[in-house]
């Protein structure tokens, strides 16, 4: 589970605020952890054996500081314990407010640069749990899907055929005749 770095109020509603992520983060099979960084303040820290992910949280007018800031954090943590994961680095910046047009071009450039770290600006109130699963989907696990139930095609021609009423041993006969030699011929 999430532990509090410090029990400052800032950083204690911070940390709360970052609380959605860790969640998801957590959910996806990461190791979360809170963790104090100077500049940032609390941040979460999530960790698998191939990735680390920052999540910190941003405001519009600071966005482009903040992400340099988290990168070379998240970068300097890589680099306390080189593993494979230190080649799978995240930033997550976490934004309260809604994009407008002028946000969305930051948000497109800053994404875009895939130097050091991938970077991901979330923007909007996250705290519809499915939204923040699909902004985050890039970084969790993929999920195998349900098994899906295909109807036997000839089966479903059988059935449609009689509800036209259709001769049921005429439809039969040729249905088998398809069936052994993928061609309809009833005598």
């Amino acid at each position: 589970m999430i532990r509090s770095a410090g029990d400052p109020e800032p950083r204690a509603r911070r940390a709360g605020e970052l609380e959605p992520f860790a969640r998801v983060l957590q959910e996806g099979q990461y190791n979360v952890d809170v963790i104090e960084c100077e500049g940032l303040g609390s941040c979460v820290l999530a960790e698998t054996s191939d990735a680390l992910v920052l999540c910190v949280l941003g405001e519009w007018e600071t966005l482009e500081p903040t992400v340099s800031e988290a990168q070379a954090e998240l970068t300097h943590v890589a680099a306390r314990e080189p593993s494979p994961r230190s080649w799978d680095l995240y930033v997550v910046v976490g934004i309260p407010q809604f994009a407008d047009e002028a946000h969305e071009v930051r948000r497109e450039r800053i994404e875009h640069d895939t130097r050091y770290a991938r970077k991901f600006v979330v923007a909007g109130p996250w705290s519809d749990g499915d939204a923040l699963r699909r902004a985050l989907r890039p970084l969790l696990p993929l999920r195998s899907l349900a098994s899906v139930h295909l109807d036997d095609p000839l089966s479903t021609m059988r059935a449609a055929l009689l509800a036209r009423d259709q001769d049921e041993a005429l439809v039969d006969r040729a249905l088998s005749s398809y069936r052994a030699s993928g061609e309809i011929e009833v005598t």
